[in-house]
């Protein structure tokens, strides 16, 4: 089962936040981050999650 996260997260395309709802995994070394796409223009977005 893949966790689900669901938020806001900064695009660099369109130069906001916007809402993300995207999976979440963890990095080689051992960071936790949020991935998905951008609403609005479809660009990949992702951002580094608190400790758990």
């Amino acid at each position: 089962m893949t966790d689900v996260y669901k938020g806001t997260a900064y695009c660099v395309k369109c130069k906001e936040k916007q809402n993300l709802e995207g999976t979440i995994s963890v990095s080689d070394s051992g960071r936790r981050t949020a991935k998905g796409v951008c609403p609005v223009c479809g660009t990949k977005i992702s951002t580094f999650l608190p400790k758990a």
